[in-house]
């Protein structure tokens, strides 16, 4: 596809998305002769055999969050789980390993890329785009590993890009999301942004040019307002540990939440609803994790509880508590 583009005259754009499936777990799933899904397995991630011995030092990273202490005010089924044990920590030291020395196949993978791209005269017209479909937790809250909470851990991905027309080394200091990415590759790429389907904006290249983006990409320019300071994110579904096995899925974490960002960048809120009627704010300031849930207070393990009054006193009712709460349990706000 690469060389196709290269050697095309009319220089039409082209759109190559490449989604390899490192670091996940590895699954077995069990059917019956008749084919009908009967249970899954999780097994540890597999790296490739050349980087089997690599990173071996690399350290579990221990947030305030790690094997959480504060579960009284948490929703059921996080309080109903008990403290990571040593054993349960030196595994998921071990899976954060592997999952590492998976991620060293995708670096060759897009040095690969970007290779051949210099080597076709295609890398200074060309924009490269980062990022992961969600995140992932190792060990906070007691949990072993998973990706489908609200927590900052899962909520939170890496977006990196590159191209011409962006400054080296700036950074966008608002919320974007993974719809932005569509409109995005069409405002790039000169097409209209008409299409109803689109829910969401173009990534305000313009706030981290270099002076020669295209005049014609105006996102994120002073003139075109204020910067997005906010996002929507949702799950269905259940939790399922892939780790620790002797954590049990949870069936009903359905959940909406809401995050704002704070006007100096510096610190967000995050307020989410379940379907089970628990709710939960959580503060993160200079990306610490800072979660309670239920109760509404923020705490912060190197300084101690912070007052919601004085922190969050300005959020709206709307955000505590979603509309869409109403829709998800059926219940009055």
């Amino acid at each position: 596809m690469l060389r196709s583009a290269a050697t095309n005259p009319a220089g039409r754009p082209f759109y190559l998305q490449v989604a390899p499936p490192a670091p996940h777990h590895s699954m077995h799933y069990d059917f019956t002769d008749s084919g009908t899904f009967v249970s899954r397995h999780w097994y540890p991630p597999v790296p490739a055999a050349r980087h089997w011995e690599e990173l071996s030092g690399a350290a579990l990273p221990r947030p305030p969050s790690f094997n959480d202490p504060w579960v009284s005010g948490k929703p059921a089924w996080l309080r109903a789980l008990d403290p990571l044990t040593a054993a349960n920590v030196t595994f998921l030291e071990e899976i954060h390993r592997l999952r590492l020395r998976c991620m060293r196949a995708v670096d060759e993978m897009v040095e690969a890329l970007v290779s051949e791209l210099d080597s076709l005269g295609l890398s200074d017209s060309t924009f490269f785009l980062f990022t992961s479909d969600n995140g992932y937790h190792e060990g906070v809250h007691r949990m072993g590993s998973g990706k489908t909470t609200a927590f900052e851990e899962d909520l939170r991905v890496p977006m990196m890009m590159a191209g011409p027309g962006l400054a080296a080394g700036s950074k966008v200091g608002t919320t974007t999301q993974h719809i932005d990415i569509a409109p995005t590759v069409l405002a790039l790429a000169g097409l209209a942004l008409s299409l109803p389907q689109l829910d969401g904006v173009p990534l305000p290249l313009a706030a981290v040019s270099d002076g020669t983006l295209p005049p014609s990409y105006v996102y994120g320019r002073p003139d075109q307002g204020p910067l997005r300071n906010h996002l929507i994110a949702e799950f269905w579904g259940e939790w399922v540990e892939e780790s620790i096995h002797s954590h049990p899925p949870y069936p009903n974490l359905t959940w909406k939440a809401v995050r704002v960002l704070r006007s100096d960048q510096e610190e967000s809120y995050n307020a989410g609803t379940y379907c089970t009627a628990a709710a939960s704010l959580s503060c993160m300031i200079l990306y610490g994790i800072l979660t309670s849930e239920s109760t509404f207070c923020c705490h912060w393990a190197a300084a101690g509880p912070l007052s919601l009054e004085r922190e969050a006193g300005g959020l709206p009712p709307s955000l505590l508590y979603p509309k869409l709460y109403r829709a998800c349990t059926g219940r009055p706000i």
